[in-house]
């Protein structure tokens, strides 16, 4: 077979705040859909289109979030439809 990786990204370019529902979905799919077809890994990308003028923070949610599934994909198909707070916390107590 073929040696991949699933690669989502963060959601925050071009914002000041990021699009964290869009980084928690694409995140919890990759990892699940990775761990289900046998990925190698997550690599989580982090775009900066115009110069990466979005601030670093916009980027967090989705950087905790893949750092927790990409080793727990179990936990991401748990959360995939609980309320977005709700995951947050999971993810902030898991990589604390």
């Amino acid at each position: 077979g073929v040696r991949y990786y699933v690669c989502p990204g963060t959601s925050a370019w071009m914002s000041l705040v990021g699009r964290t529902d869009n980084a928690l979905v694409n995140i919890f799919r990759a990892a699940a859909s990775g761990a289900e077809y046998g990925a190698e890994g997550l690599l989580l990308t982090d775009w900066g289109d115009n110069g990466h003028l979005q601030p670093p923070i916009a980027s967090l949610p989705g950087i905790l979030a893949a750092a927790d599934f990409s080793w727990n994909a179990g936990a991401a198909v748990r959360l995939m439809h609980r309320p977005r707070a709700e995951v947050l916390d999971h993810v902030i107590t898991a990589v604390s």
